[in-house]
């Protein structure tokens, strides 16, 4: 035998091993474990496209969903995630119950104009480096007297026990065994039994983060035969904690949070169009699409930065921010005058959808149909839900169409409603809840001078043929499911947000830390009961 294709064989063997049949019977816990009766393992899986969820839920695809979630819980009907909607930034949202202009991950890549590096979590030497750039507290730190575990999450400052799965996973995605990397999150329930035993109590938190349907969407769509298998698998492994759960007396005490970070939109692979290109090509700027990071020292970050006239920071492919350097300085944002002629460009091509940028008076969306401006009262603090928006068309015709629906139209009276107001008057919309989140959205500098999302079928890289970071429904919603004592059976209610996730999850471990800290989102469990 071929030395050289051992490693190759023995792969092949432990990967048709790992993930086939129901997880036996196994040992999590025993008389020595304390058992916290308040507990939540969160099964985060990663770019779920809502519409092939719920058709593969119909057909009766996806069993255990269906068994332990479903027919135990609430499902929540359109649930919409924060803007940006790429994974980085919204995995911070499910930690810290803020939306990514508050916590400060603006994506997978974005350029800090302040301490001018360019942020890329995209590579094994940098994916951790999240834990140092967001300001909010997450979960685990929160709850810092409870056991807490995380699988296979870049974000777990605070946790207890994090397991990365890095070497185990890093060989699965070189030999392209991708499905087997959530078979690992089912796995490691073994380790956890092992450290309940050894700490002498089950976690009070367990967030397992799966990312295989994500990666199959990207490389073949979402109505793939692919795309659809990863889902198969991803009900399997839950089937399979549920099944252990089941067998260790835990699963009637637990409350099981499904969960998804972002939708999956599919994109023509001839339909992209280069945003670094256009740039330089119809204005003459010059353009860095990237640059050093925080290793390099300041002195030599700036000098590569001086040669630049913008930056473009391109993340999930379907959302692309621009940076502008205003005159020598960078660390200003760039006026209006400076930005208006380049969001009028972008705006009617035919990729694009909509651009979005900080004005005086507010934040100015606006594509080929026209423009509106985006205002937010002043002198209201607290949750998304009890602030105050508006919403008025300046130029042109609406461009997010509200005009033509009943629910959006009344609330496009030139007067301030509140956030839970516009997410239910726009929920059946292509842009749901885009008035808050494009209000919240340029409080970090981070965010850059310019945001500029993809149209359907449309795509700022060539390499995918699905992808995520628009503003539109079908990159912006997808499914949410509770179950767990006390919670309503086999029920539903009609919206929610990703940033209500972390304030329900203390309400159930900790209520009395709920007043204390700021959430952007609210607790569901009233809601749920």
């Amino acid at each position: 035998m071929d030395s050289k294709k051992l490693p190759y064989l023995l792969l092949t063997l432990v990967s048709a091993c790992i993930g086939c049949g129901r997880l036996k019977p196994v040992r999590l816990i025993d008389d020595s474990v304390q058992v916290p009766r308040q507990k939540v393992i969160v099964f985060f899986v990663d770019g779920v496209n809502r519409e092939v969820f719920r058709e593969m839920l119909a057909a009766a695809e996806l069993p255990n969903i269906d068994k332990y979630l479903i027919k135990r819980g609430v499902r929540i009907e359109d649930a919409v995630t924060a803007v940006p909607s790429i994974t980085y930034a919204i995995t911070t949202t499910f930690l810290t119950g803020q939306v990514p202009a508050h916590h400060g991950i603006l994506g997978n890549r974005y350029f800090d104009r302040d301490r001018l590096f360019f942020a890329d979590y995209t590579t094994t030497a940098t994916y951790r480096d999240t834990d140092n750039d967001y300001r909010s507290p997450t979960l685990y730190e929160i709850l810092d007297d409870k056991l807490s575990v995380s699988i296979q999450t870049a974000m777990r400052r605070g946790v207890y026990r994090r397991i990365d799965n890095w070497a185990t996973s890093g060989i699965r995605w070189f030999f392209n065994f991708i499905p087997e990397i959530d078979a690992l999150v089912a796995e490691r329930f073994y380790l956890i039994g092992e450290i309940a035993r050894n700490a002498g109590k089950w976690p009070a938190l367990i967030f397992a983060y799966f990312p295989a349907t994500d990666e199959m969407g990207h490389r073949y769509g979402p109505f793939s035969r692919q795309y659809r298998k990863s889902l198969l698998n991803v009900d399997e492994q839950i089937g399979r904690i549920c099944a252990a759960l089941e067998a260790n007396d835990l699963l009637e005490s637990t409350y099981l949070i499904f969960v998804s970070d972002h939708g999956m939109a599919p994109c023509e692979k001839r339909n992209y169009i280069t945003i670094t290109d256009l740039l330089k090509k119809e204005f003459d700027l010059k353009v860095s699409k990237g640059g050093p990071g925080r290793e390099k020292r300041f002195e030599k970050r700036a000098a590569y930065y001086r040669k630049y006239d913008a930056v473009v920071a391109n993340g999930g492919n379907r959302r692309v921010m621009i940076y502008l350097r205003n005159g020598r300085d960078w660390m200003m944002r760039a006026g209006e005058q400076q930005i208006r002629p380049i969001a009028d460009f972008l705006s009617r091509q035919k990729a694009v959808c909509l651009v979005a940028y900080p004005t005086k008076t507010g934040v100015m969306v606006q594509n080929a149909k026209g423009r509106a401006i985006v205002q937010r009262q002043d002198g209201i603090e607290g949750r998304l839900d009890e602030k105050r928006y508006s919403y008025r068309v300046v130029d042109g015709s609406d461009p997010l169409g509200y005009a033509t629906l009943l629910r959006a139209a009344e609330l496009l009276d030139d007067d301030f409603h509140t956030g839970r107001e516009w997410l239910e008057g726009t929920i059946g919309t292509e842009y749901p809840d885009l008035p808050v989140q494009a209000a919240e959205l340029f409080d970090s500098k981070r965010a850059g001078d310019l945001m500029v999302f993809a149209a359907a079928d449309w795509d700022f890289a060539k390499e995918n043929v699905g992808g995520h970071g628009s503003v539109l429904a079908v990159d912006m919603i997808m499914p949410m499911i509770i179950a767990g004592p006390g919670i309503r059976k086999h029920d539903t209610i009609p919206t929610a947000r990703t940033v209500d996730v972390a304030p329900t999850i203390v309400d159930i471990i900790d209520p009395e830390k709920l007043e204390t800290q700021r959430f952007d989102g609210r607790s569901l469990l009233d809601q749920l009961k």
